[in-house]
């Protein structure tokens, strides 16, 4: 069977990587992964006469070399072998850059924390933490979580576990009148849920401006009631270079996955955008290099990935 021929984007990488080709791991790990979903050869090192001719070819011809790299993510695409997810980055505004958690510098302060309660359907309330000076525009409740449930007065007020010393000890709420609620119950007729309410695989918490990017919904809070404050201990993310407090990101990556094993094929900056356009709002994803509107939520989808400078070498090249 005929293997499909991409070639070696050899002057997108440093003249060291290019001279010794140390990536062997990223390599491997890619093989490993994709070798036997697709209809190509991967080689590491060239010899030396194959490795100038290359990254001559390239110099001379970089627009050949970046159409047959689409090409190559376009065919991981088509062949649904790329996935996205997104990981926890903190934000510095003022440096304009995100850092990686084990880049930050955490400081304990004292936070002034808000125990909210929101109506999110009829004779339903949720309540959670809220810090002072936000405002909750929507809620996320983990979907795989018990959540508390309390009857007072025929209303139903719902709360992660994390309130329950809170609701005894601060509300005085009698221990015996808690009883534990599966967040599906939540989608009950009867209950009219709000669409501000977004049941999801990942930790309870309130929408806030914070975030508010990383969660499409068609309405927000419109209002809430303080029921309790207090202060809380926290870790603080601070920026390491100016010492600005950082905010939380949720930053999308694509990656390759086999079973338990997992590669990012992108990072976020550097020099060869990859053509796929990414709607934050829904996750659509489709291969393109020119800014639209997303087909599904009609949001403007963008282009935020970057090829990772370790896949450059792992394309395949046929000698």
């Amino acid at each position: 069977m005929e293997e499909d021929a991409y070639t070696y984007p050899i002057n997108s990488i440093t003249p060291f990587v290019r001279d010794e080709l140390i990536f062997y791991d990223a390599y491997a790990k890619f093989r490993e992964i994709l070798g036997d979903k697709l209809n190509i050869r991967l080689v590491s090192p060239l010899p030396a006469d194959k490795l100038k001719k290359t990254y001559e070819f390239g110099i001379l011809t970089p627009e050949d070399y970046r159409k047959e790299l689409n090409n190559f993510l376009k065919e991981l695409f088509e062949k649904n072998l790329l996935k996205i997810e997104k990981k926890r980055r903190y934000y510095c505004d003022r440096c304009e850059r995100a850092y990686l958690p084990s880049e930050v510098h955490w400081v304990k302060e004292k936070v002034k924390m808000n125990v909210a309660r929101i109506r999110i359907g009829k004779k339903l309330y949720f309540l959670d933490f809220i810090e002072e000076n936000e405002e909750p525009l929507g809620i996320v409740i983990n979907k795989n979580d018990n959540l508390l449930a309390i009857v007072i007065d025929k209303d139903i007020w719902v709360a992660p576990e994390r309130l329950k010393n809170v609701l005894i000890e601060k509300l005085e709420v009698p221990e015996r009148r808690i009883r534990k609620w599966r967040p599906d119950e939540l989608l009950r007729e009867e209950y009219k849920l709000q669409s501000f309410v977004i049941l999801k695989n990942e930790e309870t918490h309130f929408i806030t401006d914070k975030n508010r990017e990383d969660f499409l919904f068609s309405s927000v809070i419109p209002s809430y009631t303080i029921i309790y404050s207090l202060e809380k201990e926290n870790k603080v993310p601070k920026c390491p270079n100016c010492k600005l407090n950082l905010r939380e990101v949720n930053i999308p990556f694509v990656f390759i996955e086999k079973d338990d094993i997992k590669m990012a094929i992108s990072s976020e900056e550097g020099e060869y955008r990859i053509p796929f356009l990414y709607c934050e709002h829904c996750g659509h994803t489709e291969i393109g290099d020119k800014i639209k509107e997303c087909p599904i939520c009609e949001n403007i989808m963008s282009m935020p990935f970057f090829l990772d400078e370790k896949i450059l070498f792992v394309v395949p090249y046929i000698v």
